[in-house]
């Protein structure tokens, strides 16, 4: 009787596998995900800024909030995120407001669009202090985020 699996036989075919194996588990860890939702504080969609997204590994990644208060982030590695929501100073608010005429009129701008923007806790700026979480799957998924 014959053997199944010679020795220069099953060590080729071994080779291979051994081979293969970090292909085919690299593969599987670059899963990814399409994070979109819309940002509210205190019930209000926020009209403008930055939802950050920061995983264990990797660069944090960006997205501009939209005058609805959506975002879409794509390409997010699967597993846990810290998130963080920086406002920023609209157009809408820049142009009702006008262009400064002289240096004193800059700090009366400032103080302007200050006052016209939504003003969020300075811990949310930061994915580390915020208390932002989400576990991102593969695939699209839907992520709202209430700041109170």
């Amino acid at each position: 009787m014959k053997p199944i699996c010679s020795p220069k036989r099953c060590g080729s075919t071994l080779c291979v596998l051994l081979l293969a194996l970090p292909l085919v588990t690299g593969c599987a860890g670059q899963a990814k995900g399409t994070v979109s939702g819309k940002v509210t504080y205190q019930g209000k969609a926020l009209s403008s800024g930055y939802v950050t997204f920061t995983a264990d590994k990797g660069p944090p990644l960006h997205a501009d909030i939209q005058s609805d208060g959506s975002y879409r982030l794509e390409n997010v590695p699967v597993g846990p995120v810290k998130i963080g929501v920086q406002p920023k100073a609209s157009q809408e608010a820049m142009r009702a407001i006008g262009m400064p005429r002289g240096p004193k009129d800059v700090d009366k701008v400032k103080a302007a669009v200050a006052d016209r923007e939504t003003k969020l806790p300075s811990k949310y700026a930061d994915p580390n202090q915020s208390g932002l979480t989400y576990t991102v799957t593969n695939g699209p998924q839907q992520h709202d985020i209430d700041l109170k």
